[in-house]
């Protein structure tokens, strides 16, 4: 195993675990205890139920807000920061530079648009069905 696909192994591995924490809301911090939660939505739903005009004006408001996001959406690329930590040049007793770095980048790139030549053979964890 080279270091080009040690690199790539890990940055797979960062992003399954940062993905399933984001959809299955799997974190690891600390629940707080209900007594701290928030009664907001309560508070809303006993205003709304008094109010009609405010719930009819909460409801427009709620649509605008989401066409504006859908057409956000739409017209952006949505960028992915991503940072190497390369502590010197020896990794495993193979030298790294930082085409080597460049190349793991690219290669995740491609990797994420369906471009690798193995894309139809990637495991099935890693295929977002």
């Amino acid at each position: 195993m080279n270091v080009l696909q040690i690199i790539l192994q890990l940055i797979i591995l960062w992003l399954t675990i940062s993905i399933n924490e984001s959809v299955t809301g799997n974190k690891t911090k600390q629940e707080d205890p209900s007594s701290l939660h928030c009664h907001a939505d309560h508070s809303m739903k006993v205003h709304y139920h008094k109010n009609e005009k405010s719930f009819k004006e909460m409801q427009r408001f709620e649509i605008r807000t989401r066409q504006l996001i859908t057409s956000r959406r739409i017209s952006k690329p949505y960028v992915i920061p991503v940072v190497f930590h390369a502590h010197g040049t020896n990794f495993a007793g193979h030298l790294v530079y930082d085409a080597t770095i460049i190349n793991a980048l690219e290669k995740l790139n491609d990797n994420f648009h369906g471009l690798s030549t193995d894309y139809n053979t990637v495991h099935s964890v890693f295929q977002g069905n």
